[in-house]
């Protein structure tokens, strides 16, 4: 879970150019899966380079998305290990009814 820990906050640098770190929330889905989002309620600007996303979500959304990212980045760079493509879709799962679906599919799209 480092690893992971790590990576989104990694990824929360490259989505959101005002990240400057900050504590985050561990949230357990009913399916298996899991995310990180910042603990915060403000809303947060997200911009993504590779599709020209740009956007203001959730601090929930954010971590969906970075999360979301993460695991999919993890999946290609570690092909043995079956449970990063396994939590992604599990992510992937819940993203499709949460309230910011649309953001969120635009976002990793």
């Amino acid at each position: 879970m480092l690893l992971v820990e790590q990576t989104i906050f990694t990824q929360m640098r490259k989505l959101c150019p005002s990240y400057e770190g900050g504590f985050f929330d561990f949230y357990d889905l009913s399916n298996g899966g899991c995310f990180l989002a910042l603990a915060q309620s403000e809303p947060i600007r997200l911009r993504v380079p590779g599709n020209g996303y740009s956007g203001v979500v959730s601090a929930e959304a954010s971590g969906v998305i970075a999360t979301l990212f993460t695991l999919s980045h993890l999946s290609f760079q570690h092909r043995g290990v079956a449970r990063f493509a396994e939590r992604f879709h599990q992510l992937r799962e819940f993203a499709m009814t949460h309230r910011e679906a649309s953001a969120i599919f635009e976002a990793i799209d």
